[in-house]
């Protein structure tokens, strides 16, 4: 949890304090500068320009190059001049999880179905969607 503090708080002090959200054109993270503009984005706090390097510990931004830079002839449109990098998504899964039955249902509580990010499950919203198809067709296939 310290770890994604410090992130979070270089972040919102990149962002001047006023929340806005750092942002970097992809093409100019790949080449270590700071975007003179922002391409357009729908971020309706507001976007700063920024370096994300500044932001996220030398292994991460290492690693994000790498990949990007992997991607790039495979993926030009995706790797591509049109790319904006909006920072940082650290929100990480419940650090408490409701435990369940195999049923899905609570253990301590009949009739309650934990299940996704808030009952300790899963980690993002793809995950906390098919945890929830599986309580449902669980819940299903024993009414």
């Amino acid at each position: 949890m310290e770890f994604q503090k410090e992130i979070e708080a270089k972040a919102y002090n990149a962002g001047g304090g006023s929340f806005e959200v750092p942002a970097q054109n992809l093409i100019d993270f790949l080449e270590g500068k700071i975007s003179a503009t922002l391409n357009k984005n729908s971020c309706k706090i507001g976007t700063k320009s920024v370096n994300l390097a500044d932001i996220f510990p030398k292994f991460i931004s290492e690693t994000l190059l790498a990949a990007f830079n992997e991607w790039k002839p495979e993926y030009p449109s995706y790797v591509s001049k049109a790319g904006l990098l909006l920072a940082p998504e650290t929100r990480t899964s419940c650090a408490v999880r409701i435990k369940r039955t195999e049923a899905y249902e609570s253990v301590n509580i009949k009739g309650l179905f934990p299940i996704g990010e808030g009952a300790g499950y899963t980690g993002g919203i793809t995950s906390s969607a098919a945890d929830g198809i599986k309580a449902v067709r669980s819940t299903n296939s024993k009414l």
